[in-house]
């Protein structure tokens, strides 16, 4: 197999790793280090929200007696072998992905799924030709019944890579089930060369939990340890606990709250049982493996690819959707279907009351796992991908048609969009007018929409905090820009259309709002007045076919120029002049304030206002009773 050179990226940090997810990605490519093949990383230094300080960052490597390079952007070290480039402000992770693609020319750019806006995907997929997406968990996919962020053209992204690989093979199921992509189910959850030590202690340790939130299963660990109140419980909290969660775990008298280690040995030599109750679609838990590996027996749940690490399962009733409200976490909070704590309960009791069975169940647990593990390294991994260089790998993901048609759906949606900003702004207000005329032949709603109070800043929408968030892990995105470029012929008059553009902007709220943090959390600081201006590029002195083309390019450039949120309107505008009667106007707006039916309402306003202020008249549009 010849040598590669490959570079991973993903918005968790790859060091330190308090996560399954960093922690099977440090130890997979460390392995194809090993096997001779080059490995550079992209990721933050620290992750959102996060979960140590620079400080801490730089005093754990210190410790690890690996060197630091600090550079303008980033801290570089090399980490067994890895080359790591820890981009110290989150905001410039996609720009520095973007670099390296360029300077290293890396043969395959292998995105994790722990990049949940997909903006790492898009910017690799723009940089590199050879992206593989590596599935390693299904809430971050954004898809299916437990996507946190769905999002039908974020999907898309995933049709343009060279090949998906999942953890699992129930993984790859619900990508082929939920989006019609195929994946491929590769071993890239690696554990380390061991050996691992025995832990399983009948007579002493914790029963643990690690990560203990609603969807790993909080209520079933809070269950068993209100029924077993002599027996001591620990909990390890991490990326998903609350601060209600831990507001839960301190007051139970029997449940010690131990803090993450990067060092697993540490939290394993303190349990003689761990817990993992999950209660979402698991991808595969690490825990699981890890835990056996140490002789510790283990109660796991049968949600989602539990069961391919475990040597056996209990029953939940797994959590089916997700509201659109976010935790502290950020984390949109799940529904949890009440549980049936009886099967629990039993095989904890057996395990606990009876020395002889405890015993043979560590002992199979951990011949089990070490099974499992036996030949474990990066190998499949690098096949495969010489194989996608050689053409004899399966390459493109395909795309099957999905159950639900929502890619139809979509194309049937835009097409809607573009036949409405195809009419002329007469038309497009007779389409208004009969559309409200239907609206008020239906029967009154029971409940009225009252307008509140702006003395205090409003709180973000369910919708809005999404966007917000996934602008907080990749400040530097593009992806929710919605570009509306209009070719306008004729005189125009620019001081018109500027006030027109104002008077939009003073008619509605969302476009002079910038989401702001108050005490923690996103705000909307609406502005009172807000008075923007219309940059004019002029490329009349060109040949018009010069013109127009220099004109597209500056439009596409334009286009991908990131919103700073707490700072920046969510529009703004250019108009690139091509010649005197032939122009090109501009409008950005962010996903957070807009979206494509927004985008045909500021075309129809703009026009109409546009000709009655030519006209010397005042706007024509009655005011919006109500503000988003």
């Amino acid at each position: 197999m010849r040598e590669m050179k490959l570079l991973l990226t993903m918005s968790l940090p790859y060091f330190p790793a308090h996560g399954g997810a960093n922690n099977s990605n440090r130890l997979l490519f460390e392995s194809l280090v090993q096997l001779g093949h080059e490995i550079r990383v992209v990721a933050p230094m620290l992750g959102v929200p996060a979960l140590f300080t620079e400080e801490q960052f730089i005093a754990e490597l210190t410790e690890a007696g690996v060197r630091v390079e600090a550079c303008p952007d980033i801290y570089e070290f090399c980490l067994n072998g890895v080359i790591v480039h820890a981009v110290r402000n989150g905001q410039h992770v996609r720009r520095c992905l973007t670099q390296t693609i360029e300077n290293f020319r890396p043969d395959f750019t292998i995105v994790s799924t722990e990049d949940p806006s997909q903006n790492l995907l898009d910017a690799a997929l723009k940089a590199h030709d050879k992206v593989i997406y590596m599935a390693r968990t299904t809430s971050f996919l954004p898809f299916g019944p437990q996507a946190y962020f769905p999002s039908e053209t974020r999907t898309r992204l995933l049709e343009k890579v060279a090949a998906i690989v999942t953890v699992s093979e129930f993984v790859a199921r619900y990508i082929k089930q939920w989006s019609g992509l195929n994946a491929t189910a590769l071993p890239i959850s690696l554990f380390g060369p061991g050996p691992f030590p025995a832990f399983g202690h009948f007579d002493e340790g914790f029963v643990t939990m690690m990560n203990p939130c609603a969807a790993k299963g909080i209520s079933i660990f809070l269950g068993l340890a209100k029924t077993f109140p002599d027996v001591a419980f620990a909990a390890v909290p991490t990326w998903g606990t609350t601060a209600a969660d831990r507001q839960a775990l301190d007051v139970m008298p029997n449940v010690a709250v131990l803090e993450a280690e990067s060092d697993v040995d540490r939290i394993y030599a303190r349990s003689r049982i761990v817990l993992v109750p999950s209660l979402w679609a698991e991808a595969k838990s690490r825990t699981i493996v890890e835990a056996m590996l140490r002789g510790i027996p283990v109660l796991a749940s049968s949600a989602g690819g539990n069961t391919e690490a475990a040597d056996s399962v209990l029953p939940v009733r797994v959590i089916e959707r997700f509201t659109e409200q976010l935790d502290d976490n950020l984390l949109p909070i799940p529904v949890v279907p009440e549980q049936d704590l009886a099967p629990w309960e039993t095989a904890l009791r057996a395990l606990l009351s009876d020395r002889d069975a405890y015993k043979t169940r560590s002992d199979m647990s951990r011949a089990y796992a070490h099974a499992y593990i036996a030949g474990l390294d990066g190998s499949p991994l690098a096949s495969f991908l010489d194989g996608l260089r050689d053409g004899t790998s399966a390459a493109m993901p395909g795309k099957a048609q999905s159950p639900d048609h929502s890619n139809d759906r979509h194309a049937e949606r835009e097409t809607v969009i573009d036949r409405i900003k195809e009419l002329t702004p007469q038309q497009q207000a007779l389409l208004m007018l009969r559309l409200k005329q239907k609206a008020a032949n239906r029967p009154l709603a029971p409940n009225v929409i009252h307008p509140v109070s702006r003395d205090t800043p409003p709180p973000l929408s369910f919708a809005q905090q999404r966007l917000w968030f996934l602008s907080q892990l990749e400040p530097e995105s593009a992806f929710y820009n919605i570009p509306v470029a209009l070719r306008l012929r004729g005189a125009l008059n620019l001081p018109v259309l500027e006030r027109v553009l104002n008077e939009v902007v003073r008619r509605h709220e969302t476009l002079r709002t910038r989401i702001q943090s108050v005490d923690g959390m996103p705000v909307q600081i609406i502005a009172s007045d807000c008075k923007l201006s219309i940059p004019v590029i002029d490329l009349s002195r060109s040949s018009p076919l010069q013109a127009r083309a220099e004109a597209d390019r500056i439009v596409s450039q334009e286009s991908e120029r990131s919103f700073d949120l707490a700072n920046d309107m969510p529009i703004r505008a250019m108009l690139v002049k091509i010649d005197e009667t032939e122009q090109m106007l501009l409008f950005i707006l962010h996903h957070i304030a807009a979206d494509g039916w927004s985008a045909g309402v500021l075309i129809r306003e703009v026009s109409i206002m546009y000709d009655a202020y030519l006209r010397g008249e005042g706007s024509p549009l009655q005011a919006l009773p109500l503000q988003y």
